[in-house]
């Protein structure tokens, strides 16, 4: 059904940098400016490391750390591709704005925890079967079934970043209505 809701996929360059180059045409600086986001993930995620870890987010900090830097514009291997939702946490704050993830196993709405909310536009994208990340424009960006937002999130954001969802409400009645009416809230990219 979220589908019914995108206005367009953009395609982006299949070469293990998928992921990384939706954030950038997101932001609306093209695709190609996915190193650049890669080093401002990663220079975050090392300046914010105690932030980070008592979130709760990540698991193996050091290997987030490794996947996310990459030495070269070359395609990456696995090792390196963009991992979901865990890199929607660093997404959220680095970049002050909400990260809708669609996937047919998981989806999941991310807020920043530490600022509240704002006029910076929400990051839309999916995963398609075929393990490639594409960019998602919503036909209204403030009205679309919205994935579960992480229930940790509540616990660990300041007092203004919990207004995110009061301001993403609309999308969680939609999204517990088309549940009721169809019995299934699928998603295929």
């Amino acid at each position: 059904m979220a589908q019914d809701y995108v206005e367009k996929i953009f395609d982006v360059k299949a070469d293990g940098h998928c992921g990384f180059r939706t954030v950038t045409y997101s932001l609306g600086r093209g695709q190609d400016a996915y190193i650049k986001i890669r080093n401002e993930l990663h220079s975050d995620l090392l300046a914010q490391k105690n932030f980070y870890l008592t979130q709760g987010f990540f698991h193996k900090f050091d290997n987030m750390a490794k996947q996310i830097q990459v030495d070269n514009d070359k395609p990456c291997g696995i090792d390196h591709w963009m991992s979901m939702p865990s890199t929607g946490h660093i997404l959220v704050e680095v970049y002050n704005r909400p990260v809708f993830y669609f996937c047919h196993s998981w989806s999941q709405s991310l807020f920043p925890s530490t600022c509240g909310p704002n006029d910076n536009p929400p990051i839309f994208l999916a995963l398609t079967g075929s393990r490639h990340f594409v960019a998602l424009k919503m036909m209204n960006e403030s009205l679309f079934p919205a994935p579960q937002y992480e229930k940790k999130w509540e616990q660990i954001a300041t007092p203004e970043a919990l207004k995110w969802r009061d301001n993403y409400s609309r999308l969680s009645e939609l999204t517990n209505h088309l549940k009721l009416e169809i019995g299934f809230w699928g998603i295929d990219f």
